[in-house]
């Protein structure tokens, strides 16, 4: 399957220094984006969600001091705008919210992965999961409405009562719901969304598909280029 990467220095040298056959896994002490996340618990929680259901599909666990882990993912894209080609520079998030360092020279890498490595999803949908709620995206508008309105109801019943079984009622929906993501056959309702913001006040969502899969082998890699950053000479 034809995937693009975008990663930073450390992964390219960490990629170029394997040997032929080794497999590199996501380090999260090195991962920016999973570093972030550790602050936030809904986004890891959805991180660690993805790493369950791509071990599950790939069979692909890490040994460990606890037991056998599933591998938390290594990213790409798999679709932009609905094509599976490269993507802009616009596509690219190492440096997607990054305060240490605003700006990282970044690589964008052609891969080749194994389709039963690969795990679909639509990232658009993924938003959900990295916020914490249901996926009722592929509803049409006036049932996904109706959809969260309910679920708001259920909450503001947990928050009162502080039920047991309801909080695990909520959970069930919100964890059965996030399996819509998978759905990547572009029937989700695209939508224009209002931000608020001065600098981008609405974003069009368009028809992108993300792909995890459990590790990089160098034999993977059909091109690498600088996307940010210039080229050393």
């Amino acid at each position: 399957m034809r995937l693009y990467s975008f990663q930073d220095q450390e992964a390219i040298d960490a990629i170029n220094a394997l040997e032929d056959d080794a497999v590199l896994f996501t380090d999260l002490t090195k991962s920016h984006l999973f570093k972030t996340s550790q602050d936030n618990k809904m986004m890891f929680e959805a991180y660690r969600w993805m790493g369950e259901k791509l071990a599950q599909k790939t069979g692909v666990y890490i040994d460990s001091d606890y037991g056998k882990l599933p591998p938390l993912p290594w990213w790409s894209w798999y679709k932009v705008d609905g094509k599976n080609e490269e993507p802009s520079s616009e596509y690219e998030m190492t440096n997607w919210g990054r305060l240490d360092v605003p700006y990282v020279k970044t690589y964008l890498l052609t891969l080749e992965v194994p389709d039963e490595l690969v795990l679909l999803s639509d990232i658009n949908a993924f938003y959900n999961c990295l916020q914490g709620q249901p996926c009722f995206d592929y509803m049409s508008e006036e049932d996904e409405e109706d959809a969260r309105e309910n679920f708001a109801i259920r909450c503001d019943m947990y928050a009162d009562i502080l039920d047991e079984k309801l909080g695990e009622d909520i959970r069930s929906i919100i964890y059965e719901s996030w399996e819509n993501i998978f759905i990547v056959d572009g029937s989700r309702r695209l939508k224009t969304i209002e931000t608020g913001l001065p600098i981008m006040p609405i974003i069009q969502e368009k028809y992108d598909v993300q792909a995890a899969f459990p590790y990089m082998m160098k034999k993977f890699v059909v091109d690498i280029k600088v996307a940010i950053g210039e080229d050393e000479e």
